[in-house]
C-alpha cells in the first residue's frame, strides 16, 4: 500500500525457489510486481533501465562482487540510486561466542566479505556519495528451540546431527537457565549510493568488465 501507483518493480533472486516463495507471499498483489530469476553478475537488462536497485542482504553471497557492481552500475540510469543492506562485524557476536564455547571448530558461515565496516570502500570504487545508515538492535532469547533452529538453518547440517545436536540443545537450554536469557546483537544497516553521471571505471577494471559511464 505504500508503493506509489505507476512504479514498475521487478523482484529478482538467483534462487528459483526463493522467487516462487516471494510470488506466493505476494499473491494478493498480482500485477504490481514482475519476477525474474537473475544472476547479479550478469543482469539481462539494457543500460540505464532502472532508477533504483536494491541488494537486500545478498552481496556477500556473490562470488564476483566487482562484476555484480559493474552490472548494477550499467543498468542504473545516470544519477540512479543503489541501496545495499548488510550486517556489521558485531552481528550475532554472542551467538558466535556461544558456538565457539560449545564447539571450537570454525564455522564457515561466520565469514562475510561485505559488511558495514568495509562495504563503503567497496562501493566507492563504483558509486559516488556512499552513505551508511546503521540500525542497531538486539534479540533477547528465552527459548532454546528457535535459536537451535536458526543455527541449523545456517550451519553444516551434516555436523549437527544425533548426539551432537542433542548436546547443543542442552547447552543452549543451560545457558538460558543460568542467565535467564541469551542476549544477541543484531547489527544491520544499509548503504545508499549514487551513480555519478561523470564517473570513471574503477582502476584496474578489466577490458571485459561491463561498465559504462553515461
Amino acid at each position: 500500500d505504500h508503493i506509489p501507483e505507476g512504479w514498475d518493480i521487478t523482484l529478482s533472486d538467483f534462487s528459483p525457489g526463493m522467487l516462487q516463495q516471494a510470488q506466493s507471499n505476494l499473491s494478493d498483489s498480482q500485477g504490481r510486481f514482475d519476477y525474474a530469476e537473475i544472476d547479479a553478475q550478469s543482469i539481462p537488462y539494457d543500460d540505464g533501465s532502472f532508477d533504483t536497485v536494491i541488494a537486500n542482504h545478498m552481496l556477500y553471497h556473490v562470488p564476483d562482487r566487482a562484476k555484480a557492481l559493474s552490472e548494477i552500475c550499467r543498468i542504473l540510469r545516470p544519477d540512479g540510486h543503489f541501496y545495499a543492506s548488510t550486517v556489521g562485524r558485531n552481528h550475532l557476536r554472542e551467538l558466535h561466542t556461544l558456538l565457539k564455547r560449545f564447539d571450537p571448530v570454525p564455522h564457515p558461515w561466520f565469514d562475510n566479505p561485505f559488511v558495514l565496516e568495509n562495504g563503503a570502500a567497496q562501493l566507492s570504487e563504483w558509486f559516488s556519495q556512499v552513505t551508511l545508515h546503521r540500525y542497531e538492535d538486539a534479540l533477547i532469547i528465552t527459548e532454546a528451540e528457535p535459536l537451535v533452529a536458526y543455527i541449523l538453518s545456517s550451519a553444516d547440517k551434516k555436523v549437527l546431527v544425533g548426539e551432537k545436536l542433542a548436546a547443543l540443545r542442552r547447552y543452549v537450554e543451560e545457558e538460558i537457565a543460568l542467565h535467564g536469557h541469551i542476549h544477541i546483537t543484531n547489527d544491520s544497516g544499509i548503504f545508499e549510493a549514487l551513480r555519478d553521471d561523470g564517473a570513471n571505471p574503477p582502476a584496474g577494471s578489466s577490458p571485459g568488465t561491463n561498465w559504462r559511464a553515461r
